[in-house]
């Protein structure tokens, strides 16, 4: 096997234009351990993934934003305050998924509405569970997912909706870092 040492490789053109092929049909070129590409190819990043540890009362019928008080990761820093903001030359296509688990007791949750709000306003529905003119429920999960074109400043929020038979107050169930009862996650999409 032979090793080629050069600092760059350009087109023979010299002009910026044409092109360079690496390896043959049927090939794999690969990176060495440890080193890293750059100009092509990209990471979902910014990425992150936060989650309520505690326990969170709403009452009915009224949007409320999730308290989501832990991240697992952070790629960029970019989530804080119980929100996600692009930063600053990451504008972009996201993905977002959110799961929120509740719990309203003997069988009077009747409905779930999940949503994102950007930049303060309500957005996109992720997820809308109805159980009218069924036996309600005790404990339900609401999960869902979308795709949003954001620009660097903007900001992304999961607020829930719940209707509880007797017009009583719902809990939004916290967890841990294995269990993600309640979440929110999302990524940039390479494009």
């Amino acid at each position: 096997m032979s090793k080629l040492f050069v600092d760059e490789i350009v087109h023979q053109s010299s002009q910026g234009s044409g092109t360079i092929t690496l390896g043959a049909s049927g090939e794999t070129v690969a990176l060495a351990a440890g080193a890293t590409q750059s100009g092509f190819g990209g990471i979902n990043t910014p990425a992150f993934l936060a989650y309520a540890s505690s326990n969170q009362t709403v009452g009915h019928e009224s949007w409320t934003k999730v308290t989501l008080g832990t991240e697992l990761f952070d790629t960029d820093s970019a989530f804080a305050s119980n929100k996600f903001t692009v930063p600053t030359g990451e504008g972009g296509k996201y993905w977002f998924n959110g799961c929120v688990n509740a719990f309203a007791g003997a069988n009077n949750l009747q409905r779930i509405l999940m949503r994102l709000y950007k930049n303060g306003s309500g957005f996109a529905y992720l997820s809308s569970n109805d159980w009218n003119n069924q036996a309600y429920r005790d404990q339900e999960t609401a999960t869902g997912s979308t795709i949003i074109d954001l620009s660097a400043g903007d900001y992304i929020e999961l607020y829930i909706w719940f209707s509880h038979a007797s017009s009583g107050n719902t809990t939004v169930v916290g967890g841990s870092a294995t269990e993600f009862l309640t979440k929110l996650s999302g990524y940039k999409i390479i494009e």
